[in-house]
């Protein structure tokens, strides 16, 4: 299932869109259920992309962490978003 989220971390925010499946797989991230995530500021500046692997410079580790745990689990103050095309 597809995902698409605003979050806040670190004051900071960023859009989110990600697919989530139901079970870990091979092809998630560190093996989770996270298997594609795209990652940019409002200003559509790219901070990462993972599609089966990253595609680009993997961000700091507790930044993922904390942006996989939010689009897997949920979390209080995420919010879905519509990206203007």
């Amino acid at each position: 299932m597809w995902h698409n989220l605003d979050i806040r971390i670190d004051g900071k925010e960023y859009l989110i869109e990600a697919k989530v499946y139901d079970n870990p797989s091979m092809f998630g991230i560190n093996g989770g259920r996270v298997s594609k995530l795209y990652i940019e500021t409002p200003d559509e500046e790219e901070i990462c992309c993972y599609d089966r692997g990253w595609s680009s410079d993997k961000p700091d580790n507790e930044f993922i962490q904390k942006v996989l745990f939010m689009v897997t689990f949920g979390k209080e103050g995420v919010r879905p978003y519509e990206k203007s095309t």
